[in-house]
């Protein structure tokens, strides 16, 4: 009985975030032969190296990542919830390499439910002009530092464009000064819960100024927003260059390979110049595959999902 299941046993990956980078070691293990070295990020990409401390256990202690290390080398497949459509190469190349099938089980975008009455964010955004709007959120993992955020504050002040700023998880840094007075007629810092699909999805939002985490990517995709790209922690480089490099969804924050700093000029490109408009008829092409026939794409990649697991069985 304990072969049988081993033999069925596939490691199911939502995302890449903290525990789950450990696992993948053991898929770089393969890789190693045909890339130099793992463990020096190539130009422009941010190092997780400084972030690898989520992996040190005290002794006696189990490591958080460990069960998801024994899931990795037990298993004979694993699925991500990526879609051909988005990073099919990327299967492929894994699938090719690692010798392990790599089915992807698609992009359930998310659903929206009934907009909060009388919230600020949407009341200011009704006042927006459609498709104007900059909004810029990061989550609850990723804090700003002071210099990340004043370079940010600034840059949006300078774009003179209308920009909604989520700044509930940034509290411990601080907005340079005069910066709420100098912008406030064309921008809104929220600084409490702000309903973020509802904001995504509202017609002014333009753009989506973020860390590139892959349910925001999944949430500005599915209100087709485009996107302005400032990686920080974990696999963000790599969601940031696909998004921006690969598919064309939206223009990258670039930092300076010596002091890590940045511009925010990309800003305006995206949201005034020919390369912006661009970028959104990418967006809404993009989306109408993966939105076509009421999510087939997601359906389909279940229907396969569940055809592999049925002729691995049968043929145990």
């Amino acid at each position: 009985m304990e072969a049988e299941v081993r033999q069925l046993h596939v490691m199911m990956v939502p995302w890449l975030s903290k525990s789950q980078i450990r696992a993948f070691l053991e898929m770089a293990k393969k890789l190693r032969a045909q890339v130099p070295d793992l463990t020096v990020p190539p130009p422009g990409f941010r190092s997780a190296r400084k972030h690898l401390d989520i992996f040190q256990k005290e002794e006696g202690q189990v490591n958080m990542a460990e069960p998801w290390s024994m899931c990795f080398k037990a298993s004979w497949a694993i699925g991500f919830n990526l879609c051909v459509e988005l990073d099919g190469k990327y299967l492929e190349y894994l699938e090719r390499t690692t010798g392990w099938p790599v089915p992807p089980m698609g992009i359930q975008m998310p659903d929206l439910m009934p907009p909060p009455a009388d919230d600020l964010c949407l009341a200011w955004l009704d006042m927006q002009k459609p498709c104007s709007v900059v909004v810029v959120s990061f989550g609850s993992e990723c804090i700003l530092t002071q210099q990340e955020l004043t370079v940010l504050a600034l840059g949006l002040e300078e774009s003179e464009l209308p920009f909604l700023f989520d700044l509930l998880h940034q509290m411990a840094v601080a907005l340079p000064h005069g910066f709420v007075e100098r912008t406030q007629r064309r921008g809104l810092p929220v600084t409490e819960w702000a309903p973020q699909l509802h904001i995504l999805a509202h017609p002014s939002a333009g753009a989506l100024l973020n860390n590139c985490g892959w349910i925001s990517v999944s949430g500005g995709l599915r209100f087709e927003v485009s996107f302005v790209t400032l990686a920080l922690l974990y696999e963000q480089s790599l969601n940031a260059k696909l998004i921006a490099q690969e598919l064309e969804l939206g223009v990258e924050v670039r930092r300076n390979e010596e002091d890590d700093s940045f511009s925010c000029k990309v800003v305006r490109t995206l949201m005034e110049e020919e390369e912006g408009r661009q970028i959104r008829s990418r967006v809404q092409e993009i989306i109408r595959d993966l939105t076509r026939n009421d999510s087939q794409v997601y359906r389909a990649s279940i229907h396969n999902f569940v055809s592999l697991i049925k002729q691995k069985a049968s043929c145990k």
